[in-house]
């Protein structure tokens, strides 16, 4: 039979993680983010694979960008009963896993005439960021912020369809989840907040404008 934890010992890992995180917001967010892994606060993004109905692990070298999900957007992805899964399914999910895998791998983060791969949204909450995931129908949207350069964190994950129009009351909702969520880590410091691509991404992106809401 399985033995869950306790929501004593639960607790009582945040507090331990809350005195441990205060004396490292001085050192290095590295420490930090190693720290909310330890602790299951942020799962690290793997890329994998759809192989015989399930998606598995697959070895694609170094990362060169990183990106950690909240147990909530770790949920949206492998929980099948999740509404991302009942709305996409299996393709949409791939869709997904693609998108965070061209991400982590380095892939160029692209701007073309009619779509980015990454785009700020307009406040508020601030800096509040998209990957969009265009293919297959229906397209989704992962949310999340920037820690520091070259690292993401994501938050939630909705339908485009969901969303509706922007600024429409769902998308404030979403972008509203994805301050929540940023909020609910403990220690962690306001995100990035700066006024050009080459700060949120170190290499291999198209240089288009940001912030011009």
């Amino acid at each position: 039979m399985e033995i869950l934890p306790s929501k004593v010992d639960d607790s009582s890992k945040d507090i331990r993680l809350t005195k441990f995180s205060k004396e490292l917001t001085y050192t290095s967010t590295h420490e930090l983010i190693r720290a909310l892994v330890n602790v299951r606060k942020l799962i690290p993004y793997r890329p994998k694979l759809l192989v015989r109905g399930r998606f598995k692990p697959v070895v694609r070298g170094p990362m060169k960008r990183r990106a950690f999900l909240t147990p909530a957007a770790q949920n949206d992805l492998e929980n099948t009963n999740s509404a991302v899964w009942i709305l996409g399914g299996e393709a949409a999910i791939g869709s997904i896993h693609n998108a965070l895998t061209r991400w982590v791998t380095g892939g160029r983060v692209y701007k073309s005439h009619d779509t980015h791969f990454l785009k700020d949204l307009t406040p508020p909450p601030p800096e509040i960021w998209e990957i969009r995931v265009t293919e297959p129908q229906p397209q989704f949207r992962i949310f999340g912020r920037f820690l520091e350069q070259d690292t993401f964190i994501v938050t939630n994950m909705h339908s485009r369809s969901f969303l509706g129009k922007k600024g429409s009351a769902e998308w404030g909702e979403a972008m509203a989840t994805c301050e929540t969520q940023w909020k609910s880590l403990p220690c962690m410091p306001d995100p990035m907040a700066e006024n050009e691509i080459s700060k949120y991404v170190g290499e291999e992106f198209d240089d288009f404008p940001i912030k011009r809401y």
